[in-house]
């Protein structure tokens, strides 16, 4: 696979599944429009998202919650990572 790909992997992750998208990100900006693989990941223990509000808010964070899915996206003509989604 791509070098960025493998850069992007934290120590300990691996990777569960790779398909071949149309990935076509309008909310994106700029909107991102590539022929894509996305890379599950298989994310490794401990890691946690804390939920948050807007930036110079204030949050009560009364828990953590583990992260359970974490997506690549990999620009199939450049090799690299697009951006990365991850989420519980």
């Amino acid at each position: 696979m791509e070098e960025a790909l493998w850069a992007a992997l934290r120590p300990g992750e691996r990777v569960r599944e790779v398909v071949l998208a149309e990935l076509d990100d309008t909310y994106a900006v700029p909107p991102v429009h590539a022929l894509a693989r996305v890379v599950s990941v298989i994310p490794i223990g401990g890691r946690f998202l804390e939920p948050g509000g807007p930036a110079g808010v204030p949050t009560w964070v009364p828990h953590l919650r583990p992260i359970t899915h974490d997506l690549m996206f990999v620009d199939a003509t450049t090799g690299n990572v697009i951006y990365g989604v991850m989420g519980n």
